[in-house]
């Protein structure tokens, strides 16, 4: 079995880009999960900005954080990813 992605939802109030920039600072890879449709440029450019329209995506898409998954990540890899985690959001 093959998954692409493996996403946390971080409590309310934590900083996913700070909690990005630790895990990176620890050679952990993690990646904010999506931008919302009506954030991405191609819109905006159609649109204009429409920041603020959609308060429950935007809300969620800052605080879903993407985490390394594999199918050759080993257990060991996961706990460390699990560890560095945890630090992160300290």
């Amino acid at each position: 079995m093959s998954r692409f992605v493996y996403v946390v939802t971080l409590e309310e109030g934590s900083d996913r880009d700070r909690t990005i920039a630790r895990m990176e600072a620890e050679g952990v890879p993690a990646r904010g999960y999506f931008a919302p449709i009506h954030t991405q440029p191609y819109i905006r450019q159609r649109f204009g900005d429409l920041q603020g329209t959609l308060p429950v995506t935007e809300h969620l898409a800052k605080r879903t954080l993407a985490l390394p998954f594999h199918n050759h990540l080993g257990e060991a890899e996961v706990e460390r990813v699990v560890e560095v985690l945890k630090r992160s959001l300290r």
